[in-house]
């Protein structure tokens, strides 16, 4: 009798609905209310159980309960239903961070997306014929002009761009492909399962380290489809190496009537040395070489929105874009209007570190750099017991495979604790209202400048300050 009338009291301490939802934990939560509600019922539910079955035995006083509710619903709702994608702060280094969201938007790019993608816009219609016409052509004038190809379209990403064209042109086929290029990127994307998935049979030639012209000639065959380059965008083969000029291959295809597809990967549309990066071959360039089809990314020297961009000779791309996959594979408007605003900025080349978002990050000078990542750590404990604070020359990398041997100078502020692990100290960054993502390495956490936009820096500062305490 004691024991029941004991459940009726813990019973009785439960906390209304009312009451909880005036807790600071569950006040202000941005949700709407019913949902709040429904949440609160099944959590005070849930605690009713466990108290008829004797499993709380009164361990709890009512307030510790009603903490303790409110912070369990407010967590459960946090983690089903508000927003789990944040604007965080990029302090690892890499500018085209893909699990970032790689390339960083211009301004002007923001500005013209928030105009267009709230309303209707001329997506697929000539305003001066009035009638229906491809979404591609919105783009098609600028990459033509930039890139010197023929005809242009655009994919939702380069891999889509390069299953695509392996499709339209090796389905049933074969596809001919150097054993040196069949690369392996981010993602567990493997070239080889994209020319299966693409319906081709894959014909490798050569080895690793070498491929010559014979082996292009000898894999040729009543049933190829065409012969695919691939730019070894997060690797570099060195040393005893030879693979032909790109010109020769042509050659070779166009004699039997295939076409050459090269995947550039990450193309650049612009001298990339007057960023102080190094020089390598333009997407002109390589359609200057008579290669049929050329597709890179979008998002990543390239700067715009997620897409494959896929530029050669009108016939080629005229049976891109009569492929049934296209519809599958084509951009939206928001993406389109991005890309546009993207492309504009190249026009002005000399311009871009101003611009342009990630070349401005590329262009930041290293005593510039160093100037900010002192004056983040003005004012803090640098004596402190618990935490050490240095500032370093480090060396990161553009990213997403972009510059696969570039090092980029940068400076760093590298932090060490010692009451809390690296890893603790990585998640109190990664738990602030606005995430700041560094590195660790050697133990140490380290916190790098190159990406952090001027307009980033006192949020970044605040925030060192929050996580290690000041003076």
């Amino acid at each position: 009798m004691t024991e029941r009338k004991e459940i009726q009291e813990e019973l009785k301490s439960l906390p209304s609905v009312d009451a909880l939802l005036l807790r600071p934990e569950l006040k202000n939560i941005a949700l709407p209310h019913e949902l709040v509600l429904s949440a609160l019922r099944a959590s005070l539910e849930e605690e009713r159980q466990l108290i008829l079955n004797g499993e709380r035995n009164g361990e709890f006083s009512k307030e510790e309960t009603a903490q303790r509710l409110a912070e369990s619903v407010s967590k459960k709702l946090h983690q089903d239903f508000l927003p789990s994608m944040k604007k965080v702060i990029n302090a690892t280094g890499i500018i085209l961070h893909t699990n970032l969201g790689r390339a960083p938007l211009s301004n002007s790019v923001l500005k013209k997306m928030n105009e267009i993608s709230g309303g209707y816009t001329n997506l697929e219609i000539s305003l001066e014929t009035g009638k229906r016409f491809n979404r591609d052509q919105h783009i098609e004038e600028l990459l033509k002009a930039l890139t010197g190809a023929e005809s242009v379209a655009i994919v939702n990403n380069n891999a889509a761009a390069v299953l695509l064209a392996i499709n339209t042109f090796a389905y049933k086929k074969e596809c001919i492909v150097s054993r040196g290029q069949l690369v392996e990127i981010g993602g567990s994307f493997r070239m080889p399962d994209v020319m299966e998935r693409a319906g081709t049979k894959m014909v490798e030639i050569g080895t690793t380290n070498r491929t010559h012209m014979k082996d292009f000639e000898n894999a040729i065959s009543e049933n190829s489809g065409a012969i695919i380059l691939v730019h070894t965008s997060n690797y570099k083969i060195s040393g005893f190496t030879k693979f032909p000029e790109h010109k020769e291959i042509v050659e070779l295809a166009h004699k039997h009537s295939i076409p050459v597809i090269f995947d550039l990967g990450s193309g650049a549309l612009t001298d990339l040395t007057r960023f102080g990066l190094p020089g390598g071959e333009l997407v002109s360039e390589v359609v200057k070489t008579g290669i049929d089809l050329v597709t890179f990314s979008g998002d990543k020297l390239l700067g715009g929105p997620q897409s494959g961009l896929l530029v050669g000779s009108k016939t080629v791309i005229d049976k891109c874009k009569e492929n049934p996959l296209m519809r599958v594979l084509r951009c939206d408007k928001v993406t389109l209007t991005a890309m546009e605003e993207t492309l504009k900025l190249f026009a002005e080349p000399e311009q871009l570190s101003e611009t342009h978002a990630a070349y401005s990050l590329f262009s930041t000078p290293l005593e510039e750099l160093k100037k900010r990542a002192e004056n983040a750590v003005v004012n803090l404990n640098k004596k402190s017991d618990e935490y050490s604070i240095e500032i370093r020359e480090v060396t990161g990398e553009a990213g997403s495979g972009s510059l696969p041997v570039a090092e980029l100078a940068s400076i760093a502020i590298c932090l060490k604790s010692e009451t809390d692990s690296v890893e603790a100290l990585s998640r109190k960054f990664r738990s602030l209202e606005t995430p700041i993502i560094g590195y660790i390495k050697n133990d140490t956490f380290f916190l790098d400048m190159r990406a952090l936009f001027e307009e980033e820096l006192k949020l970044f500062s605040d925030s060192i300050h929050e996580v290690i305490g000041s003076e």
